[in-house]
């Protein structure tokens, strides 16, 4: 959980990834990495404007930063999440709580998060169940500054290592909406949706891509390509930003 959320929430896109550790065992490890790479450009670690609009809208103006390591390294550990019930989930909502905008979105709601999260059969879960994909986004948009764009890559990041289903592609479009980033801006290039539409066209135009692909595509390219709902909706915001800024 903390080098996830060190990873999706600080790190992403950094070349300390490349060149550096990606795991830390303790906030002290994270913190002497820090002090060594004091001398650096800032953006080696932490690039505060790069998921821009998810990030700075979400957050009013308010980037990414390598600040945030204690929070997460606070919420990630806080009183041993998997030997909590119910009679203490005060505690685990704690763990969990924005203190960037100094109120919890809902302390009701931390019985849910915790059901959700140690779901024994988040696999059979249908789509009018709390579905595990979406379960897991709610859960991780309750920590520091990670609005819907990365919880959305981390719950993406667990579902492609096999914690859960992948989502379908009628879900992915509803967060294409919600995120209203690069796949829609190539919704908007496709001419598949108009403006910011709606979570309903988003859903119904990505699903319509999703199954003309899954049809044309044979079973050795979706194999090669690691063909999903997250795959499709990650090569639409590439295929954008290439678009976007001539890349080409």
């Amino acid at each position: 959980m903390w080098n996830s959320l060190i990873l999706c929430g600080i790190t992403f896109g950094c070349n300390i990834i490349k060149e550096g550790p990606v795991l830390y065992d303790s906030l002290d490890a994270w913190d002497n990495m820090v002090k060594a790479n004091a001398s650096r450009d800032s953006q080696y670690l932490c690039k505060p404007n790069l998921y821009w609009d998810a990030i700075f809208n979400h957050f009013k103006g308010i980037g990414c930063s390598v600040d945030m390591a204690s929070n997460y390294w606070d919420a990630a550990h806080a009183s041993n999440w998997i030997s909590m019930g119910r009679d203490n989930y005060k505690a685990f909502d704690a763990a969990i709580f924005n203190r960037f905008k100094g109120i919890g979105r809902s302390a009701d709601m931390a019985f849910n998060y915790w059901d959700a999260a140690h779901a024994s059969n988040w696999t059979s879960m249908g789509r009018d169940n709390y579905k595990a994909f979406d379960a897991t986004v709610e859960f991780f948009k309750q920590f520091d500054l990670i609005g819907p764009l990365i919880a959305v890559l981390m719950a993406g990041d667990y579902a492609c290592a096999g914690k859960f289903d992948m989502p379908d592609a009628y879900t992915m479009g509803g967060y294409i909406k919600l995120i209203s980033a690069g796949a829609l801006g190539c919704m908007n290039l496709m001419g598949t949706v108009v403006g910011k539409g709606t979570k309903e066209t988003c859903r119904m135009a990505f699903e319509n891509l999703y199954c003309e692909l899954d049809e044309q595509l044979t079973e050795a390219e979706k194999k090669r390509i690691g063909f999903s709902a997250i795959m499709l909706e990650h090569a639409m915001c590439k295929y954008y930003k290439s678009v976007k800024y001539d890349l080409f």
